[in-house]
C-alpha cells in the first residue's frame, strides 16, 4: 500500500516539477497543487488507520490467547468452570469485545476501500496531466521549431544589412576624406595660430581682438599701445583658453594624417611663453588613466589619445591602423636618435634620419613610453627666463599607415612630426654664460634660418634647407603636400615687447608664405587648364598633373 503512495506521490511530483514542463494555465497549476495536499491528507490517515489497526489486531490476537487459555482448562475441568461464575462471566464480556472490535475493524476496512477508491480517482486525474503535459510538450516543440526559423531569417537580414551600412560607411568615409583633403589644400601649407600667455608678473601691453567673418572666435590682435599694430592669424587663443581648447581647436588638423598627410605642428616663441607647457605637459593626475585626456594635457598626449581611439574604431570597421614613431634631440648643432632604452646615437648624415628605424607602437602605453624616456633624456637648464628652460628642440615622428578594407585597398601613409622648439632668448635677459650662453646661441642660430627659411617661402625664392638641422628636419612639412602648424607663443609684458614684436613678425612672414604657396598651386592649375580643350571641366586627376 505504501508503494502505491510513494509511486502517486512521485508521479505528483514529476508532473509538478518535471522538465520543460509548461502548463497552459493558472487551473492546472492549482489543480495539482490541491491533488498533491489531497494525498498528503489521505497518507495521514492511512498511517492514523494502520497504526490503529495494527493495535486493535494485536488486542484481537490477545484476546483470542487468553479465551483459548480459559477454554482449555474449562475442557479439561468442566465442574470447576461451573462452580467459577467470575471466569464465565469474563469469557462473556471478552467475547463481546472480540466482536465490537470485530465490527470496528470491518468498519475501518471499509473506510480504508473507500480511501483506495478516491486513490483510483486521482491516478485518473493524473493521467489527464500526463496527456495534456505531452500535448504541451509537442506544442512548445513546434513553437521552439518555428522560433528558430525564424530567428535565423532575421539574423540573415541583419547580417545583411550591416554588411550593407559597413559599405556603406567606408564609401562616406572615403569621400569624407577626399572633401577633407580639399579643404586642407585651400588652406595652404603654413597655418599660423596665436596663443597668449597669462602673466600677471609685471605690466601689461594693452590689446584687442576680432573675430573673423566667417569665425566665433578671436583672429586678429591689435596692439593699443604700440601704435595700434595689427597681426592677423587663423585663430587666437587668450590667457583664459586652456590646453584643452587648443587641442579641440586643431584636432581637424591631426585628423588629416590619419588621412594620409605629411603634417607638423610647432610652437615659436620667447623662451618662457609656454611652448613646452602647449606641446608637452602632462597633467599630474593620481591614477592616471592612458584613454583619458586631462584638461591641462598638451598636444603631444592627446595626439596620442586621439590616434589610439582611432586605431580601435577603425578596427571595428575592419580597417588596420599602424603607428611607428621615432625620437630625437637637436642639441648642441647636432641631431641625436633618443632610443626606447634612453641610449641616444648621432646619425652620420641629417639625410639619414628617413631610413631611421621606427618602433612600432602597439599601444598608447608604448606612446607613453618613449615621449616619457625623450623627454627625461632632452636637455634643460634654468636661465633668468624660465626655471626649467628647452635647451634643445625636442621632436617625436610618427608614421601611420592605414591599411584599407582589410588589406585590399591601397594604404595610406601620414607622417607627422611634433617639435616641441626651444625659444629664442636675448642674452641680457636670460643673463647666461657659458655653456649656456652657447646653448642660447645655438638655439637662436637654428631659429633664424628657420625665419630665413618661411621668408624665402614668402617670397618664392629658392629654400636653403641645408643652412640649419632644424630646417633639414622640418624640410618635408614646408612643400607641397604637405601642412604646417605653427603656434606663435608670445608675452604681453611690457619688458618682452622686443622679443614680443620679433615674433609677431614672424607671423606675419609664415601668412605671407601660406598665401604664396596657395597662389602657386592655383597658378599651376589655371597652366593645367590652359593646356586643356576649352569648355572642357578640368577633373582632380588632371589638375593634380598640373601641378607637377
Amino acid at each position: 500500500m505504501y508503494a502505491l503512495i510513494e509511486t502517486i506521490t512521485a508521479s505528483l511530483l514529476w508532473i509538478a516539477r518535471g522538465r520543460n514542463l509548461q502548463l497552459s494555465s493558472a487551473q492546472t497549476d492549482a489543480k495539482v497543487a490541491k491533488l498533491e495536499r489531497q494525498v498528503k491528507r489521505i497518507r495521514l490517515r492511512l498511517d492514523k488507520y494502520d497504526k490503529k489497526f495494527q493495535r486493535e489486531d494485536q488486542k484481537i490476537k490477545d484476546m483470542k490467547t487468553s479465551k483459548q487459555e480459559i477454554a482449555a482448562p474449562q475442557q479439561t475441568f468442566g465442574e470447576t468452570e461451573r462452580q467459577d461464575n467470575n471466569k464465565h462471566t469474563n469469557i462473556i464480556q471478552i467475547s463481546s469485545e472480540i466482536e465490537a472490535e470485530t465490527i470496528q475493524l470491518k468498519s475501518k476496512e471499509e473506510e480504508l476501500v473507500g480511501l483506495r477508491q478516491e486513490l483510483g480517482q486521482v491516478i485518473v486525474e493524473l493521467e489527464k496531466l500526463r496527456k495534456q503535459e505531452s500535448l504541451h510538450q509537442e506544442a512548445l516543440q513546434r513553437e521552439q521549431k518555428d522560433f528558430s526559423v525564424k530567428l535565423q531569417g532575421v539574423k540573415n537580414t541583419l547580417n545583411n544589412d550591416i554588411q550593407c551600412l559597413t559599405n556603406k560607411l567606408r564609401v562616406e568615409e572615403k569621400r569624407k576624406h577626399l572633401l577633407f583633403q580639399q579643404v586642407q589644400t585651400l588652406q595652404g601649407t603654413v597655418r599660423v595660430i596665436c596663443r597668449i600667455r597669462p602673466d600677471t608678473s609685471g605690466q601689461l601691453l594693452e590689446y584687442t581682438t576680432e573675430t573673423g567673418y566667417f569665425y566665433d572666435h578671436a583672429t586678429k590682435l591689435i596692439i593699443v599701445q604700440e601704435e595700434a599694430l595689427q597681426y592677423e592669424f587663423e585663430r587666437i587663443f587668450l590667457p583664459k583658453d586652456t590646453n584643452d581648447d587648443i587641442f579641440n581647436g586643431i584636432s581637424h588638423f591631426v585628423k588629416s594624417v590619419l588621412d594620409g598627410k605629411k603634417a607638423c605642428i610647432f610652437c615659436y616663441g620667447q623662451s618662457g611663453t609656454g611652448k613646452t607647457y602647449t606641446m608637452s605637459n602632462l597633467d599630474n593626475v593620481g591614477n592616471r588613466k592612458d584613454d583619458v585626456d586631462y584638461e591641462n594635457d598638451g598636444i603631444i598626449p592627446r595626439v596620442k589619445t586621439m590616434i589610439f581611439s582611432e586605431k580601435k574604431r577603425l578596427r571595428e570597421l575592419g580597417t588596420e591602423l599602424v603607428v611607428s614613431a621615432r625620437c630625437f634631440e637637436i642639441y648642441d648643432e647636432n641631431l641625436w636618435l633618443i632610443r626606447a632604452d634612453g641610449s641616444k646615437e648621432k646619425p652620420r648624415a641629417v639625410s639619414s634620419i628617413v631610413n631611421s628605424e621606427f618602433q612600432t607602437l602597439d599601444s598608447a602605453k608604448d606612446f607613453s613610453a618613449l615621449v616619457n624616456t625623450g623627454m627625461k633624456n632632452r636637455h634643460f637648464g634654468a636661465t633668468a627666463l624660465n626655471k626649467s628652460s628647452s635647451r634643445s628642440h625636442f621632436i617625436i615622428s610618427l608614421k601611420i599607415v592605414t591599411k584599407i578594407d582589410g588589406g585590399h585597398g591601397k594604404p595610406r601613409e601620414g607622417l607627422f612630426s611634433l617639435v616641441d622648439l626651444a625659444g629664442f632668448e636675448r642674452t641680457e635677459q636670460a643673463e647666461t654664460m657659458g655653456k649656456a650662453f652657447k646653448e642660447g646661441n645655438d638655439i637662436n642660430l637654428s631659429l633664424m634660418a628657420l625665419r630665413s627659411t618661411l621668408d624665402a617661402l614668402a617670397k618664392n625664392r629658392p629654400l636653403k634647407f641645408r643652412d640649419s638641422i632644424l630646417t633639414m628636419v622640418l624640410q618635408p612639412f614646408l612643400g607641397e603636400d604637405s601642412m604646417t602648424l605653427m603656434f606663435v607663443m608670445i608675452s604681453l609684458l611690457k619688458d618682452n615687447w622686443q622679443a614680443t614684436k620679433w615674433t609677431l613678425e614672424l607671423a606675419k612672414i609664415a601668412r605671407v608664405a601660406k598665401k604664396r604657396n596657395r597662389d602657386s598651386e592655383r597658378a599651376a592649375a589655371a597652366a593645367a587648364a590652359g593646356r586643356r580643350k576649352p569648355n572642357v571641366p578640368a577633373s582632380t586627376a588632371q589638375l593634380r598633373r598640373g601641378r607637377k
